[in-house]
């Protein structure tokens, strides 16, 4: 609820704080709680129903327009930009996952291309794999250099584009923290899938390399998608003063977090070397519970 009242107050925010005004705002920040609290009651988790709830805002333009308000800031930032680039975010995020996942699927590809005495076959294709990847990274790379959206931009947002990027915020919420988590879970099933084909009744190298980096290659795409998906719209929303300041504190809080978990990692494992292999799945847990926490925290 407080992700839809901040998202109203940001609509609002450049508009003279007449009566009227305010009166139009408080019914519409009473329409959309009654609207959340609807799509709630239909079974809509809580990210889908803020998301749900905002998308049917509308346009400032026209309560500007129902109050005669002449919009005298003619150095916003395009909102077309920003639409455009929210836009481009979902594409973005499947072909850079692609990338990855090509190549790390062609080297789990590789010991079943050498067991079968086709070990060139395999060199060519993780050659074939990095080009492709490589093709994308680049036409990738420069479709979102165009955007160019930097700090002086973030500024010059108007309260359409900060609502767009809230409302891109909140679709994709929902699917990060689970997406990391089964990221996270498949990684660990390729390792119980390396240790059962390490077992003498079962043992087979091949089925362990090729299981065990599949399972990486699958889990790497979908933390890459769900966490460029969600994470360049929060980038954005970052970029601006304000939530600079409100995220600045929490953000030196998990600095520290994760820089005493890399001390835990390290001196664990020079205490006993073979924790090494074990321990490094800290670091995902430990992302996990702090995106967890500044989610909770945000509502």
């Amino acid at each position: 609820m407080k992700q839809i009242h901040d998202y109203v107050e940001v609509m609002f925010k450049e508009l003279p704080q007449t009566k009227e005004v305010l009166d139009i705002k408080a019914n519409i920040l009473d329409s959309m709680e009654s609207k959340y609290q609807d799509y709630i009651k239909s079974g809509k988790s809580e990210a889908e129903a803020i998301g749900m709830a905002i998308g049917e805002f509308g346009s400032m333009d026209d309560i500007k327009d129902a109050l005669n308000i002449v919009d005298d800031h003619e150095d916003y930032y395009d909102p077309t930009t920003v639409r455009k680039f929210l836009s481009f975010i979902p594409g973005f995020a499947v072909m850079m996952a692609c990338a990855v996942f090509l190549i790390i699927a062609s080297i789990a590809f590789h010991p079943v291309f050498q067991s079968v005495g086709l070990e060139n076959v395999g060199n060519g294709v993780f050659l074939v794999a990095i080009l492709i990847a490589v093709i994308i990274f680049i036409v990738n790379g420069m479709k979102y250099s165009q955007f160019k959206i930097n700090e002086e931009h973030a500024k010059k947002f108007t309260p359409e584009s900060i609502g767009d990027i809230d409302l891109q915020i909140a679709k994709t919420e929902s699917r990060f923290i689970p997406g990391i988590a089964v990221g996270v879970g498949l990684i660990l099933g390729g390792l119980v899938l390396a240790y059962i084909f390490d077992i003498p009744q079962f043992k087979n190298e091949t089925i362990q390399a090729f299981s065990f980096m599949m399972c990486v290659a699958v889990a790497v795409f979908i933390i890459m998608y769900v966490s460029i998906n969600h994470k360049l719209p929060e980038a954005i929303k970052n970029l601006s003063e304000t939530y600079r300041k409100q995220d600045k504190r929490f953000e030196e809080i998990t600095g520290h977090v994760m820089a005493l978990t890399a001390i835990a990692y390290v001196g664990l494992g020079l205490w006993r070397p073979y924790l090494f292999g074990v321990l490094w799945i800290m670091f995902p847990i430990m992302a996990i519970l702090m995106a967890l926490i500044k989610s909770i925290k945000a509502k």
